[in-house]
């Protein structure tokens, strides 16, 4: 028994290119991070990468603040989703 007949026989072990599911050839488009920071080099790659985490902390810290109003340790008032926030705050 060859190989493409046991391939044939078993409906489990099925092999699909992204060809298949998309419905044509994949183009790749080379955005991944990896991608992004080797060609920005040793040193500008992991400068952006500590950039954009310092951003994210600093939302994320602020974004935590806005949970409880008008005081973020003793607010009498919980704000459950963001748009309430920013209703709060903004008005």
């Amino acid at each position: 028994m060859n190989v493409e007949a046991i391939d044939d026989e078993s409906p489990l072990i099925q092999s699909f290119s992204s060809g298949d599911i998309l419905g044509g050839p994949s183009k790749r488009t080379h955005l991944s991070l990896s991608w992004a920071v080797a060609q920005l080099g040793w040193i500008a790659g992991p400068s952006f990468l500590m950039l954009f985490a310092s951003i994210t902390v600093v939302s994320s810290y602020l974004l935590s603040d806005c949970y409880r109003f008008p005081d973020p340790q003793h607010g009498n008032i919980r704000n459950p989703s963001y748009m309430l926030a920013v209703k709060i705050y903004l008005g």
